[in-house]
């Protein structure tokens, strides 16, 4: 067993499961600092998909994992409502057309970050 401390960069990566998204903000709270998060992107570690959100790179970020990032990160209280519920539970009797769309419920009040 090793008795060496974790590098910042480990203890991220383990931190949240594959598919999930990084917020930068809760990056800071973990004392990862802007600079630090530059330096993992350009080490390669880090891509991020847009302001303040990160994903591993080779990693493909997924609806559960932005919802649980999102849930845990940043606090919020997101689930998978109205149809989308019934479809993931294989409930539909109809063939969606088009672009699928999920939809989101939150308590009221509660906005999502841009």
């Amino acid at each position: 067993m090793s008795t060496t401390p974790q590098t910042k960069i480990n203890q991220l990566l383990q931190a949240l499961p594959s598919g999930a998204v990084y917020l930068s903000s809760w990056m800071k709270l973990k004392n990862i600092s802007n600079d630090l998060q530059h330096r993992y992107i350009k080490s390669a570690w880090l891509t991020p998909i847009g302001t303040g959100v990160m994903i591993r790179t080779g990693d493909t970020p997924t609806l559960y994992g932005a919802m649980y990032s999102l849930n845990t990160q940043a606090d919020k209280h997101l689930t998978i409502g109205a149809m989308s519920a019934l479809e993931i539970h294989g409930y539909s009797y109809y063939l969606p057309m088009g672009r699928p769309t999920i939809s989101l419920s939150a308590p009221q009040k509660e906005y999502l970050p841009l």
